[in-house]
C-alpha cells in the first residue's frame, strides 16, 4: 500500500493538506534489524482535540499502521494506542516484532486514523473555515487522517540467499549408490552432493518463496553444522588445524558473516566455546529453521 493524493468527500487531516487548521497527525518509525526478526517501534503524534476525543472518549476511531512487503506478500495492520499527551513518550511507543523472513525488499509503513464505527454527523472545531457549520457522514473504516508514509529496506531474505549462493554449491551426486546428502568442503565452496531424484526436486523448488526456508533448513543448515563443528575441533588441535581452510572462499565468507552477526570470528575463543553449532548455523542463515516451522503451522 502506498499513500497517494486522494480526494475525500469530507475533510481529512493530512501532512500537507488544508482541511484542518493547527492540527497534526503522524507516526514516527524506528527499525531494528536482527538475524531472526525485524522490530518496528511506532511513536504517534496527534495534535487535534476533536480527533483525540473521538479516539479516547467516544471510541469511534483509532490509530492504525499498515505494514506491507510486496516481495513476500506480507500485509498487516497494527492498532496503535492514543498517547496521553500530543506526542507519545518513550514508554508509550508501540513495539512490533516481525519474523525477518516475512519481509524483503522495500517495506512501506503507512499510518492512518480510521473510523471504528459509523459517524453520522462528524464535525471538528479545527476544520478549515470553508467547512464551517457542516457535518459529514463517515462510514466505519473510513480514513479520518493520514500520516507520512515511511519505507525501509528489509534485505534479510536476500542476504541469506546471497550468503547461501556465495558459500554453498549444490551438485548432482554421480554415484548412484549414495542415497542421501553428503558434503565436501575441501574446495572454494561447500559442496552439497544430492542423489539424482533429490537433485531434480531441489532444482524445481529452490527458488520458490513458499518453501525457500524449508530448503535452507534441510540442505544448508546440516552442511553448515558439519563445517562449524569441524572448524571447532580443528581449532583445538595442537597444530594450526585451520590453516588448510583459511584461503578458501567459503571460509573467508563464513568468517566475515560470523563477525558481522556475533562480533567475533572463527579464530576467537568465543567461537570454540559457543558449543551449539546447530543454533549458530540456523542464525547465520537468518533463523530459517524457526521460519520453516512457522510456515508449516496448521491454523486451527
Amino acid at each position: 500500500m502506498n499513500i497517494t493524493d486522494k480526494s475525500y468527500p469530507y475533510p481529512v487531516l493530512t501532512p500537507d493538506g488544508d482541511d484542518y487548521e493547527n492540527s497534526e497527525f503522524d507516526v514516527a518509525l524506528e527499525v531494528v534489524k536482527e538475524p531472526d526478526k525485524i522490530t518496528l517501534k511506532f511513536s504517534p503524534t496527534l495534535k487535534d482535540n476533536g480527533l483525540r476525543r473521538l479516539i479516547g472518549v467516544e471510541k469511534a476511531a483509532k490509530i492504525i499502521v499498515h505494514v506491507e512487503s510486496p516481495m513476500t506478500v506480507y500485509r498487516r495492520t497494527f492498532d496503535i494506542p492514543l498517547p496521553v499527551c500530543d506526542t507519545a513518550s518513550e514508554r508509550e511507543k508501540t513495539v512490533v516484532e516481525i519474523p525477518a523472513a516475512e519481509l524483503s525488499g522495500v517495506v512501506s509503513v503507512c499510518p492512518f486514523i480510521v473510523a471504528s464505527q459509523d459517524i453520522p454527523a462528524y464535525t471538528n472545531e479545527a476544520f478549515n473555515p470553508d467547512y464551517e457549520g457542516e457535518a459529514f457522514s463517515v462510514d466505519c473504516g473510513a480514513v479520518l487522517a493520514e500520516g507520512r508514509q515511511r519505507t525501509f529496506v528489509a534485505d534479510t531474505a536476500r542476504e541469506a540467499l546471497a550468503m547461501s549462493s556465495s558459500i554453498f554449491s549444490v551438485l548432482l551426486d554421480l554415484d548412484d549408490s549414495h542415497k542421501t546428502l553428503r558434503n565436501d568442503f575441501n574446495g572454494n565452496k561447500i559442496i552439497v552432493f544430492m542423489p539424482r531424484k533429490m537433485f531434480v526436486q531441489y532444482g524445481t523448488l529452490k527458488d520458490s518463496p513458499e518453501v525457500r526456508e524449508m530448503i535452507w533448513a534441510m540442505v544448508f543448515v546440516p552442511a553448515l553444522v558439519e563445517v562449524l563443528t569441524t572448524l571447532s575441533m580443528e581449532r583445538r588441535s595442537e597444530e594450526d588445524g585451520l590453516a588448510e581452510y583459511r584461503d578458501r572462499n567459503w571460509y573467508r565468507s563464513l568468517d566475515k558473516l560470523i563477525r558481522s552477526q556475533f562480533g567475533w570470528n572463527i579464530d576467537s575463543d568465543k567461537f570454540g566455546q559457543y558449543g551449539d553449532y546447530l543454533q549458530m548455523a540456523s542464525l547465520l542463515i537468518k533463523n530459517c529453521v524457526k521460519t520453516a516451522f512457522e510456515k508449516l503451522k496448521i491454523e486451527g
